[in-house]
């Protein structure tokens, strides 16, 4: 009998149930402060834009463009040159959002969520959404993949830059796929899952059907609505964080169906952020804290 790896185990199972248990104590300690889910949208800040389908669409074609690029480059998949290729598509992807949160938003990148100063506060919450965000998923996939074994279906679905991970691959690929991981994925998601795609369902829910029945025909909506019509009320913002969230779930990883309740549940928290402070570092700072501690953890134990 091997006592170490039993040692281990006991070790990392009580340390998930803690931080398990912690999230769930502050996530209901939130809820009572917050006075509910609506109060905790009460007073964000408004993100005013003139983002509308036609632009999203154009945003989302780019996207999936790039996305394709590396694939149908003729470069072996999981390779260095195929990595090192789709990091540059990557910062490509950040830049054309960027310009277009420069054009579309009344603020420009201000208003986008681009948030200068204050690091200590956008480090501290980006921590906590972290914790109480990654607590509150990975609880949810053991709740997932213990119903999937109780059903019978006892099959481990595991993301593929974690299992060539864990095949110890060559110095420069690791160093290539856990830049990608770790820092350029979670800022190319939150910019467009969040900052493009979240601010639009939010602002289509609150455009009132009042300016669409007084439209004459063939006449377009306004850009520029007034002010008033433009805030979005608590309802709308969660509406844009569920839409955004299942769509976030739609092309994230959508082979391994069994993450799909946990990768909702992060991308709630993570749109929770963005909506509450208009500060996409927030999430960022939380998405890449969960992607490191993932690739920590399979580099320890491969």
């Amino acid at each position: 009998m091997n006592w170490g790896n039993e040692l281990d185990s006991t070790i990392s199972t009580i340390i998930y149930c803690v931080w398990y248990a912690g999230a769930v104590i502050a996530f209901v300690y939130w809820l009572k402060r917050s006075g509910g889910f609506a109060a905790a949208l009460e007073d964000a800040p408004q993100r005013p834009h003139r983002l509308g389908l036609k632009e999203l669409g154009i945003i989302f074609i780019v996207w999936v463009i790039l996305k394709v690029v590396p694939l149908k480059a003729g470069i072996e998949a999981g390779t260095s040159g195929f990595y090192g290729l789709y990091i540059l598509t990557q910062v490509l992807t950040i830049g054309f959002i960027l310009l277009a949160a420069k054009r579309f938003f009344d603020d420009g990148l201000s208003g986008f969520g681009l948030v200068r100063g204050k690091w200590l506060d956008t480090v501290r919450r980006g921590g906590v959404i972290f914790f109480v965000g990654t607590g509150l998923t990975l609880l949810t996939l053991f709740i997932t993949m213990t119903a999937c074994s109780l059903c019978g279906y006892d099959t481990d679905q595991q993301h593929e830059v974690l299992k060539t991970l864990a095949e110890k691959p060559d110095a420069l690929l690791r160093v290539l796929m856990v830049v990608m991981a770790a820092v350029f994925t979670p800022i190319e998601e939150e910019l467009f899952f969040r900052g493009m795609v979240q601010s639009f369902l939010v602002g289509l829910f609150c455009r009132p059907r009042s300016v669409f029945e007084n439209l004459l025909p063939g006449e377009a909506v306004p850009e520029k609505l007034p002010g008033e019509l433009r805030s979005a009320s608590p309802r709308q913002r969660w509406l844009g964080i569920i839409g955004a969230s299942v769509f976030f779930v739609m092309l994230h990883d959508a082979g391994n169906w069994q993450h799909w309740p946990a990768l909702f549940v992060l991308a709630m928290c993570l749109g929770y952020a963005y909506e509450k402070y208009r500060n996409i570092f927030i999430p960022i700072i939380g998405h890449a804290l969960f992607n490191g501690m993932q690739l920590v953890l399979t580099l320890l134990t491969a």
